[in-house]
């Protein structure tokens, strides 16, 4: 049995829809989690539109931040206003440079993502020169920067769901095909 032009436009648009979808899942919502020496953290990161770093990197906006950092409550996320001179910004209180920006790889650049707790605690979290994740805050008390290298995981929730969407269409369709 051949299937028809009809159900090849159907079959193409369910695929299109598939993949649409999970490429707008992937752009809305992250889980994110990270640890190391004396630091556990994880929530969720909210991104918007897709873009292009000053280095070249797609990527996209983060557009909010969610979760605990060492069972303290993140509070938000400290708004970027990137110099499109350096392409990144500056904290408020000029103590990091950052640009909020979660890579389409699933990562952070240079500058991270500048984020607050419930403790008044301002974090940075950006991957260094040598690639390693840092987990960055200014101590008042100390006069210092504490930088701990930590372990980031933020799943792939998009390219996995289109994957997985795409395969249970395509054995439908051959389904139909050999049985009807």
């Amino acid at each position: 049995m051949q299937i028809s032009n009809t159900m090849n436009k159907r079959f193409l648009v369910l695929i299109a829809l598939a993949f649409g979808l999970a490429a707008k899942s992937r752009a809305d919502l992250w889980s994110f989690d990270y640890s190391g020496a004396g630091v556990t953290a994880s929530g969720t990161i909210t991104t918007g539109a897709g873009l292009t770093t000053f280095e070249g990197n797609a990527g996209y906006v983060i557009t909010g931040v969610s979760g605990q950092r060492n069972g303290v409550t993140i509070t938000g996320l400290i708004p970027a206003t990137i110099d499109p001179a350096v392409g990144f910004s500056t904290s408020p209180d000029g103590r990091w440079w950052f640009d909020n920006v979660l890579l389409a790889s699933g990562g952070f650049d240079l500058y991270g993502l500048l984020f607050t707790t419930e403790a008044g605690g301002e974090y940075n979290l950006y991957k260094d020169y040598s690639g390693q994740y840092i987990d960055g805050n200014f101590s008042e008390a100390r006069g210092a920067y504490d930088l701990v290298a930590v372990k980031l995981n933020v799943p792939d929730g998009g390219a996995t769901i289109a994957l997985l969407g795409g395969a249970l269409i395509g054995l439908a369709a051959l389904r139909r095909r050999f049985v009807g």
